[in-house]
């Protein structure tokens, strides 16, 4: 994969965000303010030499996934290029669409001082642009824009953060939209996910399995595979969660609620940081059982919030896994059959 990554006069709030990827990476910025117009240093003494540039990069090699990505008037040159040289997608974050009249007023192509022609005649690209319909400026620069299939609202989707904040974790969720591979989010940075082994998802299937069968009735909902639980601006993939139907609180890209958490030791975020993990799912209020089992020892822990209090408890080999926020308890025979 390759990712084109476009910022303002600096270019470091994505660098963390994208550091932890198995891609090739290409951070341009726009120091002088000039809307990429200009010269670029070490490239070309104008726009088309930039654009001839990072489509001679596309060109090197028969990548599989062109990711062009950027915020404000970094959104501005990731459509462009996006569109020029015909990436897969598009990731456009609060964009600025239209050139200010004063860059560059007698050398500017036409085409590109507004991206309303170049944006209709790209219908199938997939561009993506993230907004808030409560900003003025993010409206007069897209409210012109169509088709808007793929527009997504900030406000709605992150509505509790602070503007730095949510600039981040929409930049998560909309890279998590067109990566290949699953992350986490994780304090400003992505962690891509290594899949479970197959005694893991064995695992992970017949707990799955034994609830939903359990609470068809609705009233609890099962989530796995790699479904996003949101904690603040983390957004983490538990092996597995139940939230409830009465206080589970759904994006079309993350819940933000659970009762249950079940985790599988040997997922490599957990090998080096499971306290930090542990900190960061108890902040959920709703959450009362957090349970991690080892699938090749059959071991299993658990911690149960009582009185606001955490109880931790390791159950002797064998035993059946109470889930008191459940009401349930699952049996052993089930959440460790077919060992084959």
């Amino acid at each position: 994969s390759l990712i084109l990554c476009f910022g303002g006069r600096s270019n470091g709030r994505f660098w963390p965000l994208l550091e932890g990827l198995k891609a090739h990476r290409v951070f341009l910025s726009d120091p002088r303010d000039l809307w990429y117009q200009g010269a670029a240093a070490g490239i070309g003494k104008d726009l088309e030499s930039t654009l001839s540039f990072l489509r001679g990069i596309a060109e090197a090699q028969p990548y599989k996934t062109i990711l062009c990505l950027g915020a404000a008037s970094g959104a501005y040159m990731a459509m462009l290029v996006g569109w020029l040289i015909q990436a897969h997608h598009v990731i456009a974050l609060q964009p600025r669409t239209t050139l200010p009249p004063d860059i560059l007023p007698n050398t500017v192509n036409p085409l590109y001082r507004d991206l309303e022609a170049l944006f209709a005649a790209h219908p199938n690209n997939q561009t993506r642009i993230w907004l808030s319909h409560g900003d003025a400026e993010d409206t007069a620069h897209t409210s012109h824009l169509t088709p808007r299939a793929n527009f997504h609202d900030l406000e709605r989707e992150l509505p509790d953060l602070a503007p730095a904040e949510a600039l981040q974790g929409e930049a998560f969720l909309a890279l998590a939209t067109v990566l290949d591979q699953s992350c986490e989010f994780i304090e400003g940075r992505l962690y891509p996910l290594a899949p479970d082994t197959p005694r893991q998802t064995t695992i992970r299937l017949n707990i799955a399995s034994w609830l939903y069968n359990k609470f068809r009735a609705n009233r609890f909902r099962v989530h796995m595979a790699y479904q996003k639980l949101r904690i603040f601006n983390n957004f983490l993939c538990p092996g597995l969660f139940v939230s409830s139907f009465e206080i589970s609180k759904s994006s079309q890209h993350y819940q933000k609620d659970a009762l249950v958490v079940i985790e599988m030791l040997g997922n490599p975020l957990m090998a080096f940081d499971r306290g930090r993990r542990f900190d960061l799912f108890t902040k959920l209020p709703s959450l009362q059982d957090y349970v991690v089992i080892d699938a090749e020892t059959e071991r299993v822990r658990i911690w149960h919030r009582e009185n606001n209090r955490w109880e931790e408890e390791d159950l002797a080999l064998g035993a059946d896994l109470p889930l008191e926020s459940l009401e349930t308890t699952i049996p052993a025979s089930i959440i460790f059959a077919n060992r084959g």
